[in-house]
């Protein structure tokens, strides 16, 4: 009895959870009362962007350093405020921040509020090798990453029009440009898609 009373309640919390994901992104979608990147950080007691974020970020370590990928990325996200940016017709959402004190240190969030996913970019600058044949200078570098999307040439092509709204937003203040873009996908490996970017 107490094993099925526990399956009953594991059940509850997994029904739970994946309602709570998927009410996100319709909140997301519909939410009025917040304007900005650091709005939904800090004044939504109920966290539900990080949450969203969470739900749709891999758990891998971040390409160096301590942490998760999802770690790096709400620092990224959860600076200075931006606007959130909706599409018209209203289905896509965009997310835009740097990190607070380190502002070089940019992210990005794509979210498809209809087929429910989130796809991250990074601009970073601190690069360390990942192995001798690549040992180079530091510089510049995307990391785009996508939990549900395998490879990067399955990633929509509204997405690299929104990424350039990103980068043409920022040329006048600080311009960026990536010299190496890595991709993330639903596998979790890490690859590197400069000449396909």
């Amino acid at each position: 009895m107490k094993k099925l009373l526990g399956i009953l309640v594991l059940g509850l919390l997994w029904c739970n959870n994946a309602f709570t994901e998927t009410s996100n992104f319709e909140w997301i979608n519909n939410q009025t009362e917040f304007k900005t990147s650091a709005d939904l950080c800090f004044k939504d007691d109920k966290d539900r962007f990080k949450k969203l974020l969470k739900s749709n970020i891999t758990d891998r370590k971040y390409i160096f350093g301590d942490g998760t990928l999802y770690n790096h990325f709400e620092h990224a996200m959860c600076g200075p405020p931006k606007a959130i940016v909706y599409s018209e017709p209203k289905r896509f959402v965009f997310i835009r921040s740097c990190q607070a004190q380190y502002c070089i240190y940019k992210g990005l969030a794509y979210i498809d509020t209809k087929d429910k996913y989130v796809i991250g970019v990074v601009r970073h600058f601190y690069t360390e090798p990942f192995d001798l044949d690549k040992t180079r200078k530091k510089s510049e570098d995307f990391l785009i990453f996508s939990k549900t999307h395998k490879k990067f040439e399955n990633l929509p092509e509204f997405f690299f029009k929104s990424v350039d709204w990103w980068i043409k937003g920022a040329a006048d203040y600080d311009p960026i440009n990536p010299q190496v873009v890595r991709f993330i996908g639903a596998d979790d490996k890490i690859i590197y898609v400069t000449s396909k970017y």
